[in-house]
């Protein structure tokens, strides 16, 4: 599909891309119904689902996951600033990194899901 050439087509590529990265990247749910309202009921969600579709057989499904360090910034963020001030949770953020960049050189964790290396 060449979005370029159709504005409705493009506005339509581009929430739809924006929805499928919330859906990906961000912790709470964006539903096609909020989106269709945000859009001011220009497009349906069958327009939204069917995009979304071409869009990711266009990227053969090569979506980025979360990483492991993904991981490690969702557990610290269970803690409230008052049982882990701020400096410390940098300083956890720092270390956790310095385990993830030598578990990369780590044949054997190149197998395991980033969950399990970023706990």
């Amino acid at each position: 599909i060449d979005v370029l050439k159709s504005r409705c087509k493009f506005q339509l590529a581009a929430i739809t891309a924006f929805y499928t990265a919330v859906k990906i990247y961000e912790p709470v749910v964006l539903g096609i119904d909020m989106l269709i309202q945000i859009c001011r009921g220009t497009y349906t969600e069958a327009d939204i689902v069917s995009m979304e579709k071409e869009i990711l057989s266009a990227l053969d499904w090569r979506v980025s996951c979360r990483t492991a360090i993904d991981f490690s910034r969702d557990l610290l963020e269970l803690l409230s600033d008052e049982q882990v001030p701020s400096y410390v949770s940098d300083s956890l953020i720092g270390a956790c990194q310095k385990h993830l960049d030598y578990a990369i050189t780590d044949i054997n964790l190149s197998c395991c899901k980033p969950s399990v290396v970023g706990t």
